[in-house]
């Protein structure tokens, strides 16, 4: 259909742009900012798929630091991994947070932390499932 960016002129992207906005309240799901201006973040992407045709949980509102710095995590993070945490419901700074707890601590207290950051975020989503 059409190249990537004539996809952000999409009405079918501007209706799910919305969506996440008022999803997250218009405020930066990183810094908490609401007086940034805001954009909607894929956490990932698939060369078979539109940009407005993910999951909800795929996009996040960032303001442009916050934006700049999750494009960043992206490019050295392999992207496997990268969908398949997003697919759990991580977001990028959950997955930027195990990455420093892998890079500044011994291994068992590596290990202890994503396993934290992990059952942090399987007591959610059961939360979720069970509302």
């Amino acid at each position: 259909m059409k190249n990537y960016k004539e996809q952000y002129q999409h009405p079918q992207w501007q209706k799910k742009r919305l969506e996440i906005l008022q999803r997250d309240n218009f405020t930066c799901r990183s810094c908490d900012s609401q007086e940034k201006q805001l954009s909607v973040h894929h956490q990932y992407y698939l060369e078979d798929k539109m940009i407005w045709e993910y999951p909800n949980n795929c996009y996040l509102s960032l303001c442009e630091d916050c934006h700049e710095e999750a494009n960043n995590l992206r490019k050295t993070t392999p992207h496997n991994l990268f969908v398949l945490f997003c697919d759990l419901g991580f977001t990028v700074w959950e997955l930027n947070y195990m990455a420093a707890i892998l890079g500044g601590q011994k291994e068992e207290e590596a290990i202890q932390g994503i396993k934290t950051v992990i059952d942090l975020q399987l007591r959610k989503l059961k939360a979720e499932n069970h509302e």
